[in-house]
């Protein structure tokens, strides 16, 4: 079970902001996919993505470095996995679908494949994409804003 981490003064007085998220190259098989996808975020009347909410997660020192498993964030109506991989953090829901056990940031990533595996029965699902290996049960996957060493995620999953 995740313990709520504690705000550090010095992010208290902004809980939530606003901010504009542009998909991540790492994300897309070439960078004629990438440049789709960004478009698509301008609209028809090209006025950029809209902002999306963002909640202060923890200070980046708390995600683990190495990738080798993820740090558990509880939040009001959720539990978030963060996982540092390959320079990026990723947030994914911390409840595997299968018992909804909230062990996924506790489980077995797989560093070359980006992926977790939940400790109770083996479910693996891909860090960057939410995406359940080998089956449907996917979990939701949250944008991610990193500033000054603190991580925000957003406050709604990705659609």
């Amino acid at each position: 079970m995740a313990i709520p981490v504690p705000m550090p003064r010095k992010y208290r007085s902004a809980t939530i902001r606003k901010a504009r998220v542009l998909p991540l190259a790492m994300e897309f098989e070439d960078e004629e996919a990438l440049a789709e996808a960004r478009k698509a975020m301008d609209g028809d009347e090209g006025q950029g993505s809209q902002p999306r909410e963002f909640q202060f997660a923890c200070e980046l020192s708390l995600v683990p470095a190495d990738g080798s498993r993820g740090k558990a964030i509880a939040r009001e109506n959720d539990e978030i996995a963060l996982f540092r991989l390959g320079g990026h953090v990723h947030a994914i829901s911390n409840l595997c679908p299968h018992e909804l056990s909230p062990l996924l940031a506790f489980g077995d990533v797989d560093l070359d494949a980006c992926t977790v595996a939940c400790p109770l029965h083996g479910w693996t699902f891909d860090i960057r994409t939410g995406q359940r290996i080998g089956g449907g049960g996917d979990v939701p996957v949250y944008d991610v804003c990193v500033e000054a060493e603190a991580v925000w995620v957003s406050t709604e999953s990705r659609a």
